[in-house]
This record gives C-alpha cells, structure tokens and sequence, in this order.
C-alpha cells in the first residue's frame, strides 16, 4: 500500500500510525512520487502468526479449525522443499509423573518466571526444542543457560549449526527471536541472549559443590503449549553418567527431551544443576562446574 508520508532512508522499517496512535503499518521504501510504500497491519499480523514468532491474539480466541489450517499449510510448504522429507514436530512429549501442579506454591512461583522454552528453526522445520533458563538480567536484555544441543549439527558432536534460526518462548507466552551467545560443545552448554523482555527472574548459580540431595526436581517447559513441568527424583551419589563426561552428576527424575537444559533444583527451589537426557536416567553438570564455566566466558569460552 501507499502514503502520501515523506521519510528518508533512516524511517524504513519505522510504524505508520493513525492519529490515535494506532499501529497501521509498517514503513518500506520512498518511491519518486515522494510516496511511501507500507506493510498492512493485518499482513504483519498474518506472518507473525504464521511463522509463530509472536502470540498476537488470545490462544482462546484462535479458532480451532485455522490453527490446523496453519499447520497444515506449513506442512505442505515444507514438503514442497527439496530435500525436505523430515518430520515437523508440532507437539512435544510431557514429562512422565509430571508433578508440576503438586508442588508447593513457593517453588512454582519462584521457578515460573526463571524457565523457558526455546526452539531452533532450518526454515519452517523444527530443528530441536529444548528448556532454558534466565541467569542474567539487564535493564531490556537477559541471556538464558540452556544446552547447546539446540544449535549442534546432528551426529557430529564437534560443529554447531549456524543456519538455524532460535526463538525463545517467554513466561508470558510470547516468542522472540534468541541469539546465540557462547557455548562449549563439551559441557553441552549454551548462552542465548535476548532483547527487549523486562520481566525476567534471573537463577542464582552457586559455586557450592552438591554433595548430596536427597529429593530433586526436574524442571522443564514445551515449546509448542508453553507448559511448564517437573518430576521427582533423588540425586544418585556416587553413580558415574553413561554419556562421555567424568563431570556430570545422575539423578532419578525421568525427563522427556524437552526438558534438556532445565533446572535441576532441590525442594527449597536452588539450583543444583542442567538436565541432559537419558533413557534410564537424568545426567547433569553440577552447578559449581556451570559457575566455573561462566566465570571464563570472557577468557575465550
């Protein structure tokens, strides 16, 4: 569409308002006409909700039948794709025994605001979906601990993939765009940083060893449905983790996949450690080797 505005180059991108302040459009280009090119508002509203990257309207108020029409639509542009044969997960697996809703109010409210879910993107596919949570908080930024399973090339445990593009699902139930930080592919550890949130609970990470803990809770969020979920475990002194790494503590709590990068906390809701997954177990990095690995980050992590 057209307006009769004239900008320069530096309103590109910039809202075209009505007179009460209403968003009408999105500012593009001049033309020679000293004309202005915009984006309709219900455009935008179509494409943010399309490519999920923002909750625009109520989930309530979302009709049942063009929620599946989108889906649809998105499975036939993806299998349109050359190559693209694999499988998009819309949905993903809740704990087992997930406790959530039984747990005192004090860690629920403590832990809600802390935990997220994040995804990764090749395109429209989902490339991984996992949990994260907030461990610094500035005035309109934080970043966000999280596995770096997210980015990680698929059977090669040495690359990222630097393709992909990542959201993260805030407490609120909005999606922004995450970027990502630092990592070490050999803790499996990942930053993601985000802008323009200012509603974040940071977790405090202890430098403290865990030396035992007898109830443990795991935590975690989905991405697609925004629930947050817990299961109960016990802390495994002494057992050594099957995965490749003489540092990761086990616990008993059994996790799906999408709780990878979750909390681990105890009852009075401190963070002991990160989920990883297993089929018969949970490995995790205990928190004092986390603290150690964020102190080097400006030492060429």
């Amino acid at each position: 569409m057209l307006s009769t505005c004239r900008i320069d180059k530096a309103g590109i991108g910039g809202p075209l308002v009505d007179f009460d302040g209403n968003f009408v459009g999105m500012n593009c280009s001049r033309t020679r006409m000293k004309k202005t090119h915009y984006v309709r508002r219900e455009q935008i509203l179509q494409f943010l909700r399309y490519h999920r990257m923002v909750r625009v309207r109520p989930k309530e108020e979302i009709d049942d039948a063009e929620e599946a029409g989108i889906e649809s639509e998105m499975r036939q542009l993806f299998c349109s794709i050359p190559g693209g044969k694999r499988k998009i997960h819309f949905l993903e697996t809740t704990f087992i025994d997930n406790i959530w809703s039984k747990l005192p109010k004090g860690i629920a409210s403590k832990m809600s605001p802390s935990v997220v879910s994040l995804a990764s993107f090749n395109g429209v596919a989902k490339f991984f979906a996992c949990t994260g949570v907030f461990i610094k908080c500035n005035a309109c930024s934080a970043t966000i601990l999280t596995s770096a399973s997210l980015v990680r090339v698929s059977g090669d445990a040495h690359r990222i993939n630097d393709n992909l593009r990542i959201e993260v699902c805030l407490p609120n139930e909005f999606r922004v765009v995450g970027i990502l930080s630092r990592y070490n592919l050999h803790y499996n550890i990942a930053l993601v940083d985000i802008m323009g949130y200012w509603g974040p609970r940071e977790i405090k990470i202890s430098r403290h060893q865990v030396t035992s803990c007898n109830k443990v809770i795991a935590v975690g969020r989905l991405f697609t449905h925004h629930n947050i979920m817990a299961a109960k475990g016990k802390m495994l002194i002494g057992k050594r983790s099957k995965l490749d790494c003489i540092e990761l503590c086990v616990s008993s709590c059994k996790i799906t996949k999408a709780g990878i990068g979750g909390p681990l906390i105890d009852t009075g809701g401190n963070f002991l450690g990160m989920n990883f997954y297993h089929e018969e177990e949970t490995p995790f990095p205990p928190r004092d080797v986390i603290h150690c690995l964020l102190l080097n980050l400006n030492n060429g992590w």
